[in-house]
């Protein structure tokens, strides 16, 4: 078998890795979840509502990048695969696979810019939170 055919193994290798992230994206989408539910309740938390929505939004972008990063990594594979099971556009297939990879962790590096962004804002309520306690540090 020659080397570049081995590249349709790529993507599939990364598809774990996305998987747990986005396992842990969702929990932090039921956190806020839990977030909005403690505000309603208390209702004493209106300046944070701006924040708080600000969150639901970067977590269901970076949720929806990761699900179409694992779709272009299936997709990317499913096309090598083909091409090594004895399909004539071989070289073909090594751009079309080459190509899908980067596409699929270009869309996971955004999913990760707007985690770091979501991470950014949640650290920020966490300290509006902490100012009325009168702790110092940061």
């Amino acid at each position: 078998m020659e080397p570049q055919l081995d590249l349709w193994l790529t993507p599939v290798t990364l598809l774990p890795g996305v998987a747990l992230l986005l396992i842990s994206t969702v929990a932090r989408s039921g956190q806020i979840d839990m977030e909005v539910h403690r505000m309603m309740d208390k209702k004493d938390d209106s300046s944070l509502v701006d924040s708080v929505l600000t969150r639901s939004t970067l977590v269901r972008n970076a949720i929806v990048s990761m699900y179409i990063s694992i779709a272009v990594f299936a997709l990317a594979s499913l096309l090598g695969g083909l091409a090594v099971i004895g399909a004539n556009w071989t070289e073909l297939a090594l751009w079309i696979v080459v190509s899908l990879t980067g596409i699929g962790i270009l869309v996971l590096f955004a999913g990760s810019y707007y985690l770091i962004r979501e991470s950014t804002i949640s650290h920020e309520m966490v300290q509006q939170r902490c100012r009325p306690l009168g702790s110092e540090k940061h």
